[in-house]
């Protein structure tokens, strides 16, 4: 988790699917929008060639 000096926090994620051969990317901004917190969801999908991705 990242917090921004705007007053925004980012997480972000990443899977990889070994089948499909991608790695997805997902990143969640937050941002206080009056009483409550309002979120944008951004998915990125990214070709791997095989075996370019380690397993964590």
């Amino acid at each position: 988790m990242d917090f921004l000096v705007d007053g925004t926090w980012v997480i972000e994620t990443s899977d990889y699917d070994d089948a499909s051969g991608f790695i997805t990317t997902t990143t969640i901004r937050h941002r206080w929008n009056g009483a409550k917190v309002a979120s944008a969801v951004q998915k990125e999908r990214t070709p791997v060639e095989p075996g370019g991705c380690a397993d964590p």
